[in-house]
């Protein structure tokens, strides 16, 4: 596979300062850095931009302002310059335009509105975490000794950003950009849905889903261990309560666990467990997929609404229509589980724009086609 690993993402927000400060809250390293990359070209960094590492992957995040929340730019990394003109070939036969130079090609996904970057990195080579030692039934493997986890008092920092998830008004195109235009190979896949996409060894690197508006949906950090995103999450609701979404819990698909919180640019965000995937590992397709196997809830359950997007901004002088987009939570089944329903899910007649309505919305709320929101948006640990 030519790309190895996801080496950056750039968010684009309206509140910079305050974003910036949660992310470094989170976890994530300030990078005093001088330029940016924006749209593949590196640019002095804009007043207030701000740049963030991770301990393993280098500078991984950059927030940028911009109008509306958005994903500005995703980078990939590759081996070697046979493997940009790889790539820019594939490119190129699916009649996309494409901007190269020696050490990068830039290409834009019509779908998610979204730049991607492919350049010359080096491969991400992490040293193996050891396990922490548990006892269980018929074994003892700790003796004498308090569990690792609760003695504990460094800050949690993310290792490596471990996956983007985006909204594409055309998913199987945009799932055919990233498969056979960039390389991604497919893990899982909901027909016509979503598409779990990899570059690396990962369960998957890019979620592309289907979505009435090019939308980010949230971004995911590698961390030690579950016990890692229990401090981590936990420290950021000690701050604020009312970051809270979802979790703690694990993913049936990807296997991983999970926590989501809000962060204040309203994007779904999340903290995850080292997930690998053998390279030979067939791709499941979705009806082989027995979808009563809800994720494992262990925490409080998820808030009504996960996710909104403001209001699109127009070129021509009128106002745009206001679309929300939001995740809901479907009503506990009769084991008491609960699961958020697809990423967006469209009401209303034909031709109208689409309604999104809280479940704890008032009945009068519904019948107008009123969304009550919360005032922030979300962030996912996992």
């Amino acid at each position: 596979m030519p790309l190895h690993r996801l080496t950056s993402v750039t968010l684009g927000v309206p509140n910079v300062e305050q974003t910036a400060a949660y992310y470094e809250e989170f976890g994530l390293t300030p990078s005093a850095t001088q330029t940016v990359s924006i749209y593949g070209e590196s640019r002095p960094a804009p007043s207030g931009a701000h740049s963030f590492s991770t301990t393993d992957g280098g500078e991984q995040l950059r927030i940028v302002p911009a109008r509306r929340r958005r994903l500005v730019e995703l980078g990939v990394g590759c081996h070697d310059r046979d493997d940009l003109d790889k790539v820019s070939a594939q490119l190129s036969r699916l009649e996309l335009e494409v901007v190269r130079d020696d050490t990068s090609l830039r290409v834009l996904d019509p779908g998610t509105d979204l730049t991607v970057v492919v350049s010359l990195a080096e491969e991400l080579r992490q040293g193996a975490v050891p396990p922490a030692s548990s006892n269980g039934p018929g074994r003892s493997d700790r003796v004498g000794a308090r569990a690792d986890a609760v003695l504990r008092d460094d800050r949690v920092r993310p290792h490596k950003l471990g996956h983007v998830v985006i909204g594409s008004t055309d998913q199987q195109a945009s799932q055919t950009f990233f498969t056979d235009g960039l390389g991604f190979k497919t893990s899982d896949e909901v027909r016509g849905l979503a598409a779990f996409l990899r570059c690396t060894t990962d369960h998957h690197n890019v979620l592309v889903q289907q979505s009435p508006v090019p939308l980010l949906h949230h971004t995911s950090w590698q961390v030690d261990d579950v016990d890692e995103i229990g401090r981590g999450a936990s420290a950021m609701l000690a701050a604020d309560p009312g970051r809270h979404v979802w979790g703690l819990g694990r993913h049936h698909i990807g296997s991983n666990f999970f926590w989501y919180l809000k962060d204040p640019a309203g994007k779904l965000q999340r903290v995850l467990l080292r997930h690998r995937l053998h390279h030979r590992r067939p791709a499941m397709d979705a009806t082989r997929l027995d979808w009563d196997e809800k994720p494992l809830q262990l925490g409080p359950a998820p808030a009504p609404v996960l996710h909104r997007t403001r209001r699109p901004h127009r070129t021509d002088g009128r106002t745009a229509r206001r679309h929300h987009h939001h995740m809901t939570a479907t009503p506990p089944d009769d084991k008491g589980r609960l699961e958020p329903r697809s990423l967006l899910s469209a009401s209303g007649p034909p031709g109208r724009s689409p309604r999104y309505c809280s479940p704890n919305a008032s009945g009068r709320a519904r019948r107008a086609g009123r969304v009550l929101f919360q005032d922030k948006g979300v962030v996912h640990v996992e």
